[in-house]
Parts: C-alpha cells; structure tokens; sequence
C-alpha cells in the first residue's frame, strides 16, 4: 500500500485507549479533531490495520465525534460496534482486530508504550498502524523530530502536509507499512536486523534496503533453479557439484526489475558466496576471479586468484558486464 499525502495523525495511546491489552469493556480509542474531512459527522471508514508482529488485516474504522452537553462536538473516537444511523462496513471494527492482535502484543513486545499512526492510502481508505514505541521506533522519531514530549510521549495531534515533520512521519509509515505486510519470516527479520535494517541514519535508506531485499526474496526460488541449469549444477569458481552446498548468489544486489534475471547471478558454493558478499572475492569484467589482498594470503583460497569462471555455454546468460562493473566500483572505488 502506498500511503498518500493526506493528513496522518500520531499520538501514544493512553491507558483508556489500550483496553486490548487485557480483559476489557473497552469501548473506543480516542482520535483527533481535523484528522479527516467531515471528522464531525459519523463516519465508516473501511481499511487496514497495520500492526507489529501481528500482520495487515482489512478493517473497519467507526468514527464518532463525541457530542458534550453543551452541543457542541469534541475530538472523534473509534468505536468498538458499528453506528446504530450508518450501515456497517465490510469488515470487523478496528477495536476488534486490535483485541485480535492482543495476545501477540503480549507475547511479542517487551512494552505495553503503543504509537499510533493514522494515515490514508492513495486509494483514500484508512490506515491504522500499531508499533511497539521503544528503543528504534523511540530513538528514530526523537532523533528525527520534535513529537516527543519531556514524558516520552507524543501528544495526540494532526500533522499536515506543511508540517515540518509530516514527511519523515509519512516515510517512517511507509516503511513500517511495507515491513509488517510482506509478512517476513523469523529468518528474514533476523536477516534484515543482522544486515542494520534498523541501523538506517535515513528513513529512506531504510526503505531502499527494505525493497531491495523484498524484490531479491520474492524471485529467489525461481532464480535458483534457472542458474543451476545455466551452470550445469556445478559451482563456477571451483566447479564444485555437490548441489547442498550450492547457492545463487546476486552479482549485484539490486539492477530494479533485472535483480533476479539470469545474468545478474552465478552459481557459488556457499563458502565462496559468503566471501562474495562480503567484498572478499569477486569477478573481473574479464571474468577472472578477483581475491583482496587478505585472501591473496590465504593458503585455502589463494590458488583462485586470478582464475576465469567457467562460463555457461550460451552468450545470451553469461553474466551481465554491467552488473560486474557496478559490483566492482561499490567494492573498489
């Protein structure tokens, strides 16, 4: 999903608004005024609810303005049921994928300090977004903006595209959004954590990352099995053909749409793709192999030095020049 330009509102809820969190009659969770167009209306608002740990799931958002005696109207709050003088959504209410979400919430998160992010998508459909507010969610937001009160707290308010910190809190949406909903392994969280995910000194660097790894996961499989043929099941370095040890490994990690295409990979045993990822070995663009001066030493891989590739037999799937060239000016310049 992409999120839209339209206003987001942010705050961390409040003890009245985590009813989920155990047992509860809870009721509603409270919003802002001006969070959406005719905010003082009742309104249904289908979308999703983006939650940690938990996953993406359609909802439905039931918006009321709270009516004092007076007449006048206050600041909206989500309802737990829908409104009696409007037809129901589509989908279960927000409170209730919340209360759904709840025992993963336990389970999952060392904290019960709750950010919500509400914001629309393109297709102008909520989105509520639920992240566990410690440690890099807390430092990014504090190091990035001035949100965070002296209580480490963000007050409930509505942030405009004119806002000083509406972009970094829309790009920090954007990448948790698309993190939660590619709905990541254990293995590919650990991946990403052990690669600085989080580590990132710009929202954007995070998510360039992120979409990197997603496009090169989501081939992966098919990959694999185009270069084992293209390769004769056999390592191009060492011609090793034990196929257990075998692995596709990326010229360059990331070439858009080509990433995954045929020329953009070679088959390594997995000690050598290990080494290759980590800048230790490569090829040159005359398809020799490539040591640093570390290995050079290296009594076990010294003899590859210098060595061409066995190549495959057709021209059209020997590995790309471009993605070699690009490899060697990330490694060499």
């Amino acid at each position: 999903m992409k999120i839209s330009d339209h206003r987001i509102t942010i705050k961390t809820l409040r003890e009245s608004d985590k009813g989920w969190s155990k047992p509860s009659h809870q009721t509603h969770i409270g919003c802002c005024a001006d969070y959406i167009d005719n905010w003082k209306e009742d309104l249904v608002l289908d979308g999703y609810a983006v939650i940690k740990d938990f996953g993406v799931k359609r909802m439905t958002a039931y918006s009321k303005p709270i009516k004092r005696k007076s007449g006048q109207l206050d600041a909206p709050s989500f309802k737990a049921t829908p409104l009696k003088n409007k037809k129901p959504g589509k989908y279960d209410s927000l409170l209730k994928v919340a209360r759904e979400a709840s025992q993963t919430i336990r389970d999952e998160w060392n904290t019960l300090n709750i950010l919500m992010i509400i914001c629309f998508n393109e297709k102008k459909e909520i989105v509520v977004l639920l992240l566990e507010f410690e440690d890099d969610v807390l430092a990014k937001i504090k190091n990035n903006t001035q949100l965070i009160n002296d209580k480490y707290e963000i007050p409930a308010q509505v942030l405009k595209k004119e806002h000083k910190s509406f972009q970094y809190i829309k790009d920090f949406a954007q990448f948790y959004a698309n993190y939660i909903s590619v709905n990541l392994s254990a293995a590919d969280k650990t991946k990403l954590q052990a690669e600085g995910i989080f580590d990132y000194k710009n929202i954007n660097d995070a998510r360039k990352k992120l979409n990197r790894y997603i496009s090169i996961r989501q081939g992966q499989p098919e990959f694999r099995r185009e270069l084992l043929k293209n390769y004769k099941q056999k390592c191009c370095m060492t011609e090793c053909d034990v196929r257990e040890t075998l692995e596709a490994c990326h010229i360059y990690p990331y070439m858009g749409p080509k990433t995954n295409h045929i020329q953009n990979g070679i088959i390594l045993r997995s000690d050598l793709h290990t080494l290759y990822d980590r800048g230790l070995i490569g090829i040159d663009t005359n398809y020799k192999i490539k040591l640093t001066n570390f290995l050079k030493k290296s009594s076990f891989y010294s003899y590859l030095d210098k060595r061409p590739i066995t190549l495959p037999n057709l021209e059209k799937n020997r590995p790309s020049l471009e993605a070699i060239d690009l490899k060697l000016k990330e490694l060499y310049e």
